[in-house]
């Protein structure tokens, strides 16, 4: 009698992208820990609560110390990108998070409040809602080791 136990697991993955992708694996269990505490598929996230405020200060002293970095992402050179131009990428690159295959957000949006606070509104997948709900300890998030 075969007792093996069912070790099937969501996968997350990215889809297709040509810029260098930054976020990290913390960020993506961040977000799963956000959805699946959750009371719906809405969310609003500050982007301090998702990325830490240390990790975007260093993303931007980077971006901003090579100029390729630059180029690929505001095509435009000797231009410094912003916490604004950082809060945009981020914002695309969680739009290229796949759960299964499938898109984990319907939509995402910025909305910015007062001096530099940025909240994503988020609108989740209802598959990828359902599984951080069902099997959050089966996600299989190892493509951003």
């Amino acid at each position: 009698m075969n007792t093996k136990k069912n070790s099937y697991n969501h996968v997350i993955s990215v889809d297709k992208y040509e810029k260098t992708f930054f976020l990290s694996q913390d960020i993506v269990e961040r977000i799963i820990h956000y959805v699946t505490d959750s009371n719906g598929r809405r969310l609003k996230l500050n982007i301090e609560e998702l990325v830490e405020v240390n990790y975007l200060k260093y993303l931007l002293k980077v971006l901003n110390s090579n100029e390729q970095y630059i180029l690929e992402f505001k095509n435009l050179c000797n231009c410094y990108l912003s916490k604004e131009d950082l809060e945009n990428i981020i914002k695309e690159q969680m739009g290229l998070l796949l759960i299964d295959g499938s898109q984990c957000f319907e939509n995402i949006c910025i909305q910015r409040r007062g001096k530099g606070v940025c909240y994503f509104k988020i609108i989740c997948s209802k598959e990828f809602y359902t599984v951080c709900h069902r099997y959050s300890g089966n996600i299989d998030i190892s493509v951003f080791n």
